[in-house]
């Protein structure tokens, strides 16, 4: 694959357009709050983050759109950690979902079967700084309204 096209499909996939902002409309105060505490220490990396969750959110938008009424939509996710911040995207998915209409029926928490990645990792790319992968996942549950 050549380097334009996979620019191109980095553009395309969810997350690939960084915004110039990290002020957005998605209503999430926990989103806001984690976006804040990353732009405190790297702008460009809480813009990358919000893109994530922009596009996540059109997902949704499409979701709601062709689900019947009282029929569900299921994310399985992770809470991540960027920047030293971790990520309530349990708690964000929830919102954006009930912004659309959604109505959250659960959040259930897991132990994440099989894992494969490492227990810790450098997220900061410092030697000798470690910090924990996730270890979790969230099944959050929303039932279109």
């Amino acid at each position: 694959m050549a380097k334009d096209d996979e620019l191109q499909l980095d553009r395309q996939l969810i997350g690939g357009i960084v915004h110039s902002r990290i002020e957005n409309n998605l209503n999430s105060k926990s989103l806001t709050r984690a976006l804040n505490l990353i732009a405190e220490h790297d702008s460009k990396r809480a813009k990358e983050v919000l893109a994530f969750y922009i596009d996540l959110n059109k997902a949704m938008i499409q979701a709601y759109r062709i689900l019947k009424r009282y029929k569900y939509f299921c994310v399985v996710i992770g809470n991540r950690t960027v920047k030293k911040v971790k990520l309530p995207t349990d708690f964000i998915v929830s919102k954006l979902g009930e912004n659309l209409g959604f109505h959250t029926v659960d959040i259930i928490v897991r132990n994440i079967p099989n894992k494969r990645m490492p227990l810790k990792n450098s997220p900061t790319n410092i030697s000798g700084e470690t910090g924990k992968t996730m270890h979790k996942e969230s099944i959050v549950i929303l039932q279109k309204m």
